[in-house]
């Protein structure tokens, strides 16, 4: 593994800036627009709750028994809908904090001059990009935190989401036990069979973004090699 003599006037020139400095800005804007369409989207569906129970209020007297129609409607709108938008935009935001892990990783390996690239180590994810950093380029306080530690359990969740539609076996207790302490901004409710289905919030996905957020800046705003 080849790199830049830490003590050299090069490296000393390289690495006399934090991660990232020229990444910070766009990192920033990317995390804040996340967090805007947020906002945006539960606004959305505050009013359409309002319409429709103002609808309902409207029409209630008239309907017939058996007639489903704002029943269908309140459960599509208060559960459904919710569901799939809010476990949709955690993957997104999950996904950008993992892009900026391993955008942060590369500009290490570019300035130190390592030939290894965090690629080329085993794991995956945000561990792997981790060990890139902690391990290859010694960058350590952003993974001593609660923050990082949060991140560790929200690379949890997001698998459950991508990978098994949001389901969590019955058996696995203690990662249930975990979940069923997100409450109320994680809901778990019966399955198929031996299954709990996760449901995030919209409260939740506003501090799953704080929370990945805050890691990616602080890894950006690590100084390398600080006593060169």
């Amino acid at each position: 593994m080849a790199h830049l003599n830490p003590g050299s006037p090069e490296a000393r020139k390289r690495q006399k800036e934090s991660i990232g400095l020229k990444a910070k800005f766009l990192l920033v804007v990317e995390f804040d627009y996340l967090e805007q369409h947020r906002r945006f989207i539960e606004l959305q569906f505050r009013q359409e709750s309002r319409d429709l129970e103002e609808r309902f209020a409207q029409e209630k007297a008239q309907l017939e028994p058996g007639d489903d129609r704002f029943s269908d409607a309140f459960t599509l709108l208060e559960r459904t809908l919710p569901r799939l938008q809010w476990n949709a935009q955690f993957l997104v935001a999950y996904g950008v904090f993992e892009f900026w892990m391993y955008e942060l990783c590369d500009e290490v390996q570019r300035r130190s001059g390592f030939e290894l690239k965090a690629k080329d180590l085993g794991k995956q994810g945000i561990v792997r990009a981790s060990n890139y950093l902690a391990k290859v380029a010694g960058v350590k306080t952003p993974f001593d935190s609660p923050e990082w530690d949060r991140a560790l359990f929200l690379s949890k969740v997001r698998n459950v989401i991508a990978h098994g539609s949001g389901s969590v076996p019955v058996d696995e207790k203690a990662f249930l036990e975990k979940l069923s302490k997100e409450a109320p901004h994680l809901s778990l409710v019966d399955g198929w069979e031996d299954e709990k289905e996760v449901t995030l919030s919209s409260e939740f996905v506003r501090n799953a973004i704080a929370t990945m957020r805050k890691v990616a800046l602080d890894i950006a705003d690590y100084r390398l090699y600080p006593s060169t």
